[in-house]
């Protein structure tokens, strides 16, 4: 989907107006204009208003539209630019070369917004962090398309055939283990329990379970359905033990083969 969107700023009026292409209208997206960057981090996220102004199957619609509504004499406005020449799809549609595909350049980009982000994480944290819980909001009650679930459900298969998972009970190597047990200082652990004690006194239901309640057979119905959906899953995943050599679904192998096999050798 490609949109022409408004970003108002809610204290002095000012606005942008700019075209995104997306797979996620609720994605955070808040426009690339220089000027735009700079107001959003000097007046903060929560003083700005996103609008979407029309949708276009075309990227050509969308970039007419755009110079239609970007007024440059109009001292409110964000823009440097009238329009239709942003975007790395307009670069690349000039034939011009491209210094992102220079390694060199690339790493030391890399390197830069590393930098950056190191020396304004409370800054990029706030933004990130209100970013989702603006989408999380808008996402609430909304169903994904049966495309977008496979899509989803490809894309996580084909991470576990291309990495090492634990679900292929591969174990973690001693320096990971290490790793994870220092990333768990006595800070966060008391952080995280803090984080339960207020979530749970917010809202008690998260404790509550299914126990003694009734269900309709309609629920009951789906509830089977689904867990054997999420069986049927589980079951395709197959692991070696290697330690007596059998193959067999991941679930029952981890559970009576590896550490037992291991402590019979």
């Amino acid at each position: 989907m490609i949109y022409v969107y408004k970003i108002t700023n809610l204290i002095n009026k000012r606005y942008y107006i700019g075209i995104h292409k997306t797979d996620n209208v609720n994605d955070g997206y808040m426009g690339s204009g220089k000027n735009i960057i700079k107001a959003i981090k000097k007046y903060g996220i929560d003083n700005f208003k996103k609008e979407i102004l029309f949708e276009f199957e075309l990227r050509e619609d969308a970039i007419e539209k755009e110079k239609e509504l970007i007024d440059l004499t109009d001292p409110l406005i964000y823009n440097t630019h009238p329009g239709g020449d942003g975007g790395w799809e307009y670069v690349n549609s000039l034939g011009l070369p491209n210094p992102m595909k220079n390694p060199e350049l690339v790493e030391k980009m890399k390197r830069s917004r590393k930098i950056t982000y190191e020396n304004n994480k409370d800054f990029y944290n706030e933004i990130f962090s209100k970013n989702l819980l603006k989408a999380t909001e808008k996402r609430k009650g909304s169903k994904d398309s049966t495309e977008t679930i496979e899509k989803r459900r490809n894309a996580v298969r084909k991470f576990y055939e291309t990495n090492n998972s634990i679900l292929k009970n591969i174990p973690k190597t001693e320096a990971e283990k290490l790793a994870m047990s220092e990333g768990w200082t006595e800070e966060k652990r008391r952080k995280k329990s803090e984080q339960q004690k207020k979530r749970i006194e917010d809202n008690p239901s998260v404790v509550i379970t299914n126990l003694g309640k009734k269900f309709s057979e309609e629920t009951k119905s789906k509830m089977s359905k689904s867990r054997k959906k999420v069986w049927e899953e589980k079951s395709k995943l197959k692991s070696t033990c290697p330690h007596c050599g059998k193959t067999g679904t991941a679930i029952n192998m981890k559970r009576w083969h590896f550490e037992r096999c291991k402590r019979k050798i």
